[in-house]
């Protein structure tokens, strides 16, 4: 039974903490506090005082923030600054030296074979981890938080060990088996250089917690079947391969962490998690759908992005406890669920996908602090954000809305908003009372009017705002002028655009640019993207007059955009003058560019002898993988057959799919 001595009140709440930690009976402390008045002592054996005392020698006890009592003579040991002795001070079972200046190296401990609790965290110790062998009785330790080397020493036989912490230092090697440790509730190893794979977890039927982010370590992720009592799993920031591992079994999972390792395939299912709060496997490269989260409902954060992964984001509806939902970088499709009810919700970011329709309401989402749908394809207009107190970021930069500015009045916490490069019109909102606003980007839209006042007071950094191009109202102001970072702030607001005009033709469809050019932009010309063609005739690209008198453009080509809009209008000639064909339909282009811009899959296009000037692209964007156009040479302008070979002069640069030329094949 554990004993507790000692000459000051911290000492013995110190020691009573400890009796809870080791599970003791509350009742035991009556019992305790009669010893500590009694002052019963006995003498631990020599051997252990001889621990001890290499113990202070080698971490420069001298210098230790506490050292009470510490070298006193013998029979004193129990009275010493953080141990703790049994009942009748026999032996030492507890060692607390966290957080107590520890410097140099931790000696062979095996002499206190008594030993339950050591814990030396958070000091300054180096040199490797001693062996543990010897220490039976052990339960808990704890040398997190230092700068120790070296490897993790055999576990074997330590049947006892309910919690082993060595997280943040700068171990090496590799994690040791844990096999038979039936009573490890806690593995962390967290912050360290380990390599190699992780253990084998099987029969660790007691494992609650399991930390070795932030290492080196290789494999896959071992099987979790068993582990009945596993609350948190953490293994990100690796270089785990393989895929995730089933979690069905796991009834009191709470957090799991796998992220930033290089794990491939689906994530799993996460039927019957109801207990699961944390979710994080971003920065992988995971494919398939986002499971089904329904039943979730104490789910807080789910963080899946930076993966290629596809399909439409799952109903979100029930999941009340949500406060964070990240999938931005994927290939996600379809239109982003409803959010009506979770009213806990504070950040939601799903930038970067494929994702289409309008943004649902945000309305009841009044915890809401960060809202991300930049770089998707969303439609509709932005919804309305009245009563949001809490935003502080709103991004919809790079989709496709339509209509006003909401208001914005009221949102007192809003640091930035973004909704450039959309198809917005009407006015800027007004910015009044908005005296946290750092910055607002809403170029490249068609708004017009006015621009409103900056906030008073003025929070706005130096070149933390875009108002330009748009059709705004050109007036001197001084504090948009630093806002955006030119002099004047509307210099390049007067913008316009370019329109493809198919002219004449009886199929396919010209381009469509909807962006709109400042004055000073220069553009690329499009190639034949809609497949146009008119019957009997061939494309011969583009011309600024539809008679084919002003300047002749081809696909790649570059526009200065200059004080007005665009035109372009699609040439026609007849298919036998010009000197390139597809020869699956017979329909003639002016250049191998244009024929390839074209083509559909497997398709030959054939050229005349001689040199074709032009550099090309091959960057057809059609889902064939591979894509596969043949070139074919040796035919003059009426395609007969000819003996030689095509010249192509320029660069060839292919992006996607396969190009060959007669027998050689360039990936």
């Amino acid at each position: 039974m554990l004993k507790i001595t000692g000459n000051d009140s911290s000492r013995t709440t110190a020691g009573i903490v400890k009796l809870f930690r080791m599970g003791l009976d509350l009742a035991c402390s009556f019992v305790l506090l009669v010893f500590l008045v009694s002052g019963a002592s006995g003498a631990i054996p020599e051997t252990e005082r001889a621990s001890l005392l290499s113990l202070y020698s080698s971490t420069t006890g001298a210098g230790w923030t506490a050292q009470d009592n510490w070298t006193g003579i013998a029979g004193t040991e129990c009275t010493w600054y953080g141990v703790y002795c049994d009942l009748d001070e026999n032996h030492v079972e507890i060692l607390t030296l966290g957080s107590n200046n520890l410097v140099g190296t931790l000696p062979v401990l095996s002499d206190l074979s008594f030993l339950l609790f050591l814990d030396v965290s958070n000091n300054l110790l180096s040199g490797p981890l001693p062996s543990l062998g010897g220490l039976a009785n052990l339960q808990d330790f704890s040398a997190s938080g230092n700068q120790l080397t070296g490897s993790i020493p055999s576990l074997s036989g330590l049947t006892n060990l309910k919690t082993f912490d060595v997280s943040l230092n700068s171990l090496t090697g590799e994690i040791p088996p844990l096999d038979g440790l039936t009573s490890l509730q806690s593995f962390s190893a967290y912050n360290n250089q380990l390599t190699g794979s992780i253990p084998t977890l099987t029969g660790l039927t007691s494992l609650m917690t399991f930390y070795v982010s932030t290492n080196s370590l290789s494999g896959s992720i071992p099987s979790l079947s068993g582990l009945a009592s596993l609350e948190s799993f953490g293994v990100g920031y690796n270089q785990l391969t393989g895929s995730l591992p089933s979690l069905s079994g796991l009834p009191v999972l709470f957090n799991f962490y796998a992220n930033s390792n290089q794990l491939t395939g689906v994530i799993p299912s996460l039927n019957g998690l109801t207990g699961l709060g944390n979710f994080s496997v971003n920065e992988n490269q995971l494919t398939g759908p986002i499971p089904s989260l329904t039943g979730l409902t104490g789910l807080k954060t789910f963080d899946v992005s930076l993966n290629s992964l596809s399909g439409a984001i799952p109903p979100l509806t029930g999941l009340t406890s949500m406060q964070s939902f990240s999938a931005y970088i994927n290939n996600l499709n379809g239109a982003i669920p409803s959010l009506s009810g979770l009213t806990n919700l504070q950040e939601f970011h799903v930038y970067g996908n494929q994702l289409t329709e309008a943004i649902p309401s945000l309305t009841s989402l009044t915890n809401l602090r960060y809202f991300n749908a930049s770089y998707n394809q969303l439609t509709g207009s932005i919804p309305s954000l009245s009563g949001l107190t809490n935003l502080v970021s709103v991004a919809v930069s790079y989709n496709q809305l339509t209509g006003s500015i909401p208001s914005l009045s009221g949102l007192t916490n809003l640091q930035g908003f973004e909704a450039g490069n959309n198809q917005l019109t009407g006015n800027i909102p007004s910015l009044s009372g908005l005296s946290s606003l750092q910055g607002i980007m809403v170029a490249y839209n068609k708004l017009s009017g006015d621009v409103p006042a900056v906030p008073v007071p003025n929070n706005l950094g130096a070149g933390s705002s875009a108002l330009c191009p748009n059709y705004l109202n050109a007036a001197a102001n001084a504090s948009w002028n630093a806002a955006t970072g030119t002099n004047p702030w509307y210099l390049n607001c007067n913008t316009h655009i370019v329109t493809y005009e198919g002219n004449g033709n009886t199929g396919g469809s010209p381009p469509v640019d909807n962006a709109a050019y400042p004055e000073w932009a220069t553009i690329q010309v499009q190639g034949n993207t809609g497949a146009l063609y008119k019957t009997g005739e061939g494309f011969n690209g583009w011309n600024t007059a539809a008679g084919g008198s002003g300047t002749y453009y081809y696909g790649g080509d570059v526009i200065e955009m200059g004080l007005s809009g665009v035109t372009l209008y699609a040439q026609w000639v007849t298919a036998d003058a010009l000197p390139v064909r597809i020869s699956d339909t017979l329909q003639g282009y002016a250049g191998i560019q244009e024929a390839y811009n074209a083509a559909g899959n497997a398709q030959t296009i054939q050229s005349p002898d001689g040199l074709q000037g032009q550099n090309l692209l091959f960057d057809n964007p059609q889902n064939y993988n591979p894509f596969v156009v043949k070139l074919s040479g040796g035919y003059n302008t009426t395609f007969s057959t000819q003996t030689g070979a095509t010249l192509v002069a320029g660069s060839i640069e292919i992006r996607k799919g396969t190009l060959e030329i007669e027998k050689i094949i360039i990936q």
